[in-house]
């Protein structure tokens, strides 16, 4: 299992300074020689794991020219900023 912490820290959905602030995307990479089995992201302020609050999406999906490498996409849909610490992670396993 390999697990990544992030922070994100989006503006309110429609503000911009520069491209898509309202909008992340996060990779997990597992081992070399092994696959994603599964995945996981979760907000954990204070440490604890929490699921995302109404209004911030996730949605993630394996690299098709990659299958160790798994990539989640975060977008706050909200009218104000979302931070929170994150931590997304993958199972791998060894592939043939």
């Amino acid at each position: 299992m390999v697990t990544n912490a992030f922070n994100v820290n989006l503006l309110a959905s429609g503000q911009t300074v520069g491209p898509n602030t309202f909008t992340v995307a996060l990779v997990v990479n597992c081992p070399t020689g092994t696959s994603v089995l599964t995945s996981f992201i979760y907000r954990v302020p204070g440490g604890v794991r929490h699921p995302f609050p109404p209004g911030v999406d996730v949605t993630g999906w394996p690299n098709p020219a990659d299958r160790g490498q798994w990539t989640f996409f975060i977008r706050n849909a909200n009218g104000v900023a979302y931070v929170d610490p994150v931590e997304a992670g993958a199972v791998c396993a060894t592939t043939n």
